[in-house]
């Protein structure tokens, strides 16, 4: 039986909702009311357990980062929601996959739980097409598993070997998908307002900023990431000693020397 997500909570209305939103799915979630929610979460996670965190009340930035931190030495990604008016773009740059509704953290969780590597690569080829524009601008059609519909107006995964797993209505899983999925972010420093204007152009989007950020901040960052991508800089030395894997970008400097 898999291993059932402990989901910390600030208030017993948001555990009412996610048991709700897991027994719809099927998902094993065993909701707790906690005065410091995150904390607890953190230290959970570094006990092995699987969890997540549910608040009403806007997170600290000592808080998400400490999150991003107990995240990457356990090795598996927690889940946030945060239901209410505060801005998900820290929790993101970091690498949590955050949402701002106990729906679309309950399909999150349940993509996390599946047995495969990305399960927002699967793809949505066999969905009615309401759907594929709901999903297409987050889901790769390179296969891994694909999405289906499935009684109650659900989607599933459904895993190459057949295995067929409950994620969520349309909606949550679109946005669970937007917060689980892998995304570029740009660290910026001052004076690079066109550099990064070029980006964007480039990328047809704004790419998320993470701007003139402190050591800590970016150093959470740099641990939460798959890939860090730097020219020789300090950038590309405080990600190398939290352990991220980089590539390096050399020019003037002697990779020989100063490589990390």
């Amino acid at each position: 039986m898999p291993r059932a997500w402990s989901i910390f909570c600030d208030c017993p209305e948001l555990a009412v909702d996610l048991a709700r939103g897991a027994q719809r799915v099927g998902l094993a979630v065993e909701p707790e009311v906690h005065e410091r929610p995150s904390e607890a979460a953190s230290d959970a996670s570094g006990r092995g357990a699987r969890v997540g965190v549910a608040v009403e009340t806007p997170l600290t930035p000592d808080a998400v980062v400490r999150l991003a931190e107990a995240m990457r030495a356990g090795k598996q990604r927690i889940p946030v929601a945060v239901i209410g008016p505060q801005p998900l773009g820290l929790l993101h740059d970091l690498g949590l996959p955050a949402v701002d509704e106990t729906g679309p953290l309950i399909a999150v969780a349940a993509l996390l739980g599946l047995d495969s590597e990305r399960p927002w690569a699967a793809t949505t080829k066999e969905l009615p097409s309401i759907d594929r524009v709901r999903l297409g601008e987050s889901v790769s059609h390179r296969s891994d598993g694909k999405f289906v519909r499935i009684d109650d107006g659900l989607i599933a995964h459904v895993a190459d070997d057949g295995a067929s797993t409950p994620i969520g209505s349309p909606r949550n899983v679109a946005a669970a998908l937007r917060a689980a999925g892998h995304r570029p972010v740009a660290a910026t420093g001052p004076g690079e307002t066109e550099l990064f204007a070029a980006l964007d152009a480039g990328a047809g989007s704004a790419v998320p900023r993470l701007a003139s950020a402190g050591v800590r901040t970016f150093a959470g960052a740099a641990a939460a990431a798959d890939l860090v991508i730097a020219n020789d800089t300090g950038v590309l030395h405080v990600s190398a000693a939290v352990g991220a894997p980089v590539l390096a970008l050399f020019g003037p400097t002697e990779p020989e020397l100063w490589c990390p």
